[in-house]
């Protein structure tokens, strides 16, 4: 017979690691996974996205493999909202 395991969790992996700020980075996570799907769905490379973004390409490279310590919140918003606004006037 097996036995089941019981997993308890916030829904927040950065409050259950016990991080300090655990609100603002899920929330910094999950713009960087935006950001990064649509890269992806616009089929953009890291050097087109740094061209619309303004953000150097090694930046790019950072974001979109999940090191976010250089990025502020305001700043990955910004990030989306460039790559979702030049997408809209084309």
């Amino acid at each position: 017979m097996k036995e089941e395991i019981a997993v308890f969790g916030s829904g927040n992996v950065f409050e259950d690691l016990g991080l300090p700020d655990p609100e603002a980075c899920l929330a910094k996570a999950r713009l960087a996974s935006r950001i990064s799907a649509v890269i992806r769905a616009r089929g953009l490379t890291q050097l087109e996205a740094s061209q619309i973004t303004g953000i150097p390409q090694p930046k790019i490279s950072l974001l979109t493999r999940g090191q976010l310590k250089d990025f502020s919140t305001d700043r990955l918003y910004r990030i989306l909202n460039n790559l979702t606004e030049s997408h809209s006037k084309s």
